[in-house]
């Protein structure tokens, strides 16, 4: 999105525009040419698994975009830790779109390995909460969050149910 990190995104014609975004959402981010390519689409549904770190200015450059894309539904798939923990702060980043799945930060309690897990939330939603799962490590341990829920996932407080 920014510096040196190029912008990317194809248009596939599925059920919604699929953007693929990656890099730093910061000053830098040149989301003018994206804006242009979205334009029209009352649908979109953005890949944000990419984005490696999100800065004040970025956000800034994000809330424009979103506010002159104007597109009706929008889908944040593949969230980014980076693009979640902004949206724990920041519930506009998602623009009243919903967050259908997120990358989230594990531990083992036994060994200490740390890992990101897709988590599905369309699956894991439970009315306003998700329900938090757990996964097997390779040491036998368990993985477990990184976080607490009530925090990682604040996000869905902005979210319709």
């Amino acid at each position: 999105l920014g510096g040196d990190h190029a912008l990317l995104g194809e248009k596939v014609e599925v059920e919604h525009a699929l953007e693929l975004l990656h890099g730093r959402l910061d000053e830098t981010a040149c989301l003018d040419r994206l804006l242009a390519r979205l334009a029209g689409n009352a649908r979109i549904a953005f890949d944000m698994s990419e984005v490696e770190a999100i800065n004040s200015a970025g956000v800034r450059n994000w809330y424009r975009f979103l506010s002159a894309l104007g597109a009706g539904e929008l889908l944040f798939r593949r969230c980014s830790v980076a693009f979640t923990l902004q949206a724990c702060m920041m519930p506009g980043m998602t623009r009243m779109g919903q967050m259908t799945s997120v990358k989230a930060p594990y531990e083992c309690d036994r060994c200490g390995q740390e890992v990101e897990r897709l988590l599905d939330l369309v699956a894991l939603r439970d009315g306003d909460r998700i329900r938090e799962p757990t996964f097997p490590c390779p040491c036998g341990g368990r993985l477990v969050l990184d976080d607490t829920p009530e925090s990682y996932f604040a996000f869905l407080r902005g979210q319709g149910t």
